[in-house]
């Protein structure tokens, strides 16, 4: 059983989507699966423009006969996911590889949790380099307190270039 199954639903975005099966994939950490659900996307054969994926041995692609939009897709992925922790992404998110492998090695020492919330926003400083700020004081209320309540940053020696809030769910 993986670890980690990363629900994937999309609709045309094909690029975007392989920016971020990439990022997933080239982390140095094997026990993920990864279900791609094509919400009937058009204009293209996406079977063919994503078979040096979909031959992968971690990644299950599934087709739905009609767009039915994310929800469904991402309910079809729940139903075919087979992993101990459900991760749903979609086909703009990124995340990074040294990220999924902390991710992985939390997951596995941490067992008396049921839910995980990725709580941060990356800045890239006047100098180029990159920085991770936490949303949250680190304590299970500050975390959730700020989740709700949709917490704002103002940093205007930075630019901003992500944010990232997203829930991990233990399969029961």
């Amino acid at each position: 059983m993986p670890l980690i199954s990363f629900i994937i639903p999309f609709y045309n975005r094909l690029d975007l989507l392989k920016r971020a099966l990439q990022n997933v994939l080239s982390a140095d950490f094997n026990g993920i699966e990864i279900i791609l659900v094509d919400d009937a996307s058009t204009g293209r054969n996406v079977a063919d423009e994503l078979s040096a994926f979909i031959k992968h041995k971690n990644i299950i692609y599934l087709r739905q006969p009609e767009n039915r939009g994310p929800g469904a897709a991402r309910n079809r992925g729940l139903n075919a996911a087979g992993g101990e922790w459900i991760f749903f992404m979609d086909s703009d998110d990124v995340i990074y590889p040294k990220i999924l492998v902390e991710i992985a090695r939390f997951l596995t020492e941490a067992r008396d949790c049921d839910i995980v919330v990725l709580a941060k926003t990356m800045f890239r400083r006047p100098n180029g380099d990159f920085q991770i700020q936490q949303f949250a004081d680190g304590t299970r209320e500050g975390v959730v307190d700020s989740f709700l309540r949709g917490q704002i940053l103002n940093f205007p020696l930075y630019s901003f270039y992500w944010l990232q809030k997203a829930f991990m769910l233990r399969r029961f």
